[in-house]
Formats: structure tokens, sequence, C-alpha cells
């Protein structure tokens, strides 16, 4: 792990880089988003060398269920074991690991309907600053005309058309 300091916490614990680096890696930032922090962070040791072994060392002592316990569901410490588990030379099964989120999303009652969270609050703070009466009038086809430039621009509605039509997107099940 030589010269790993800052990112340290966030690195894969093999030396050389494979497949499955990143995807552990952002397991790990998955943790520290939930948790608020890692807890091999804030380790103190005499040299850089030395505090990369001890990161290390801590990363194989806690599994997945450990460093998720209490704070994200089961997946992702099954994700995370996963990670950890991937041959060098192995691709990871990336479609197993969508099916595990896609299950969790659907399981917590979830529903995929191509709206994010910020794109709902954006739309609802312009509704609420440019209204009708605002503008002084009440022609209906403005209305309707302000709603459709205010709602998310059409375009990745075709980017996703043509995703699935070169057969690389697919809708959720």
């Amino acid at each position: 792990m030589f010269g790993c300091n800052p990112t340290c916490s966030f690195a894969n614990i093999q030396v050389e880089q494979s497949w499955g680096d990143d995807l552990e890696s952002l397991g790990y930032i998955f943790v520290y988003l939930a948790r608020g922090s890692l807890p091999w962070q804030g380790l103190q040791a005499a040299t850089d060398d030395e505090k990369d072994a001890r990161i290390k060392e801590m990363k194989e002592d806690f599994s997945g269920k450990a460093l998720c316990d209490g704070f994200l569901p089961g997946e992702f410490a099954t994700y995370i074991n996963y990670t950890r588990g991937l041959a060098f030379d192995a691709k990871p099964d990336y479609s197993y690991l969508r099916r595990l989120f896609r299950r969790l999303f659907q399981a917590k009652g979830f529903e995929y309907d191509h709206v994010f969270d910020w794109t709902k609050k954006l739309f609802d703070e312009m509704q609420s600053t440019v209204s009708p009466a605002a503008t002084g009038t009440k022609d209906k086809d403005t209305e309707q005309g302000l709603r459709r430039r205010r709602c998310a621009p059409s375009k990745p509605k075709r980017l996703r058309r043509g995703l699935r039509q070169r057969g690389r997107g697919s809708k959720p099940s």
C-alpha cells in the first residue's frame, strides 16, 4: 500500500489493482456516508507505511457485516464481502450486484420512476416561485408551457431509449 495516504481509508485491501478495486472502494464510500466515518480513520502511526499497514490490518479484521451492522442493510455487507472475495483476475458479476441492490430497492418500497429527489425538489421550488398569478396570466396553454419548460429535459429519455436499443440499458424489473 505504498503511497496510499490520504485516500488509504477508501482503497482496497490488495496491493495490486484488480477488477474489483473500484467496487470495493465504493463499498467503503457507502459505509462512510452511512456511518460518518470509517473505523480505521484517525489511526496514529509513526510513519505513513506503518499507518497504511495498520489500516490494511483493520480492513482485513472487519467483515462487511461488522462494517455495516446498524448502519446499512445486509445487502451492503454482502456487496463488500463479494468485492473483497473476487480473485485478482476475476471480472465482477455486475448483473448480480445490480440485482442485489434492485431487490433491496423494491423491498424497501421504492419505485423507479426516473424522477430523482433533487429533480422533484427543483421542480417544486420552480413551481412555487413562478405562478400564473405572478406572471399576470391565467391562460391554460401558457401554464402548461411553463410546466413543460420547468420539467427535466427530454434528452435523458432519448438517451435511455438509445442505450436500450444498443443493448446496454434495460428497464428495471
